[in-house]
């Protein structure tokens, strides 16, 4: 949605269930009812097969959207803007977000701490994984990394396996 709003202490803050895939969607219509929001994205690489790869934004949290009100505004009319399912909630009343949460996420946004450097891995390349099912393992990568996964061949229970991987799951050794 553009860049990440200043943090603004005169505003609550509430985090917003939201249509699914519909974040960009529901923020727009928070912002013409006069709320200010966040959605905190990251880069993505996606294929299509008309146009090949293309760079898009994607949410860090889907299906939620972070939501700023003035003291005259409430938050029940948040409820009433197309696209927002609820407010996340402690017991019936929705839960204000403490200013630190809404300064680390506004923050992390604007710096794009949400996207991870790709790996410098190359075939042939020996790696530990550290997926809950094969860790600790080490095997060897099979195809140089375009994406966020890298096929990854194991050597393990006497049979060869070969994994996509999630680079997050791979150390280097």
């Amino acid at each position: 949605m553009g860049t990440a709003p200043a943090y603004d202490p005169s505003l609550t803050y509430y985090a917003a269930s939201v249509a699914g895939h519909g974040e960009y969607r529901a923020c727009e219509w928070l912002q013409q009812a006069g709320f200010v929001t966040l959605v905190p994205s990251r880069t993505a690489v996606v294929r299509q097969a008309s146009s090949g790869k293309r760079l898009v934004r994607r949410p860090v949290f889907p299906g939620y959207a972070f939501v700023g009100k003035r003291p005259e505004q409430s938050w029940r009319d948040i409820l009433r803007v197309p696209g927002v399912r609820a407010l996340v909630t402690t017991g019936e009343a929705p839960t204000e977000l403490p200013p630190w949460m809404m300064k680390m996420l506004i923050a992390a946004d604007e710096m794009a701490a949400y996207d991870r450097p790709r790996p410098q891995l190359a075939v042939g390349d020996k790696v530990r994984i550290r997926d809950e099912l094969w860790q600790g393992l080490i095997g060897e990568v099979m195809r140089a990394p375009e994406g966020r996964r890298i096929a990854v061949l194991l050597k393990a229970f006497g049979k060869k396996h070969v994994l996509s991987v999630d680079v997050d799951r791979l150390a280097a050794t």
